[in-house]
């Protein structure tokens, strides 16, 4: 059991958080909100 902590931990470790913020940030909501406005 200890091993696949181990390995899962690993995984968290060499997750690039950096990244997704980036990439969320370079995310176009305006066009999600256009889509929102358009429904309603």
């Amino acid at each position: 059991m200890d091993a696949v902590l181990d390995i899962i931990m690993s995984l968290f470790s060499d997750f690039d958080v950096n990244a997704i913020i980036e990439m969320l940030s370079n995310f176009d909501f305006s066009a999600i909100t256009d889509v929102i406005g358009g429904l309603f």
